[in-house]
């Protein structure tokens, strides 16, 4: 999921909370993870060993250097 706020993303705590709940990270239930950097917010919802998702994040990081 891709996400542009009006302003920069401060929910870190909220957002890990609502994705993991009391573990603070994730886990093989729970796999999200997310990437918040000033007002853009990208959830990726695949296992951490997925090639899609090491794809799509190095392609995000580069676009939001």
């Amino acid at each position: 999921m891709y996400f542009e706020f009006e302003h920069t993303f401060k929910g870190d705590r909220f957002l890990q909370g609502l994705l993991w709940g009391k573990d603070g990270q994730p886990t093989d239930e729970r796999p999200e993870e997310y990437l918040a950097k000033g007002k853009f917010l990208i959830i990726w919802s695949f296992h951490p060993d997925s090639k899609i998702k090491e794809k799509s994040e190095a392609k995000i990081e580069a676009l939001l250097q």
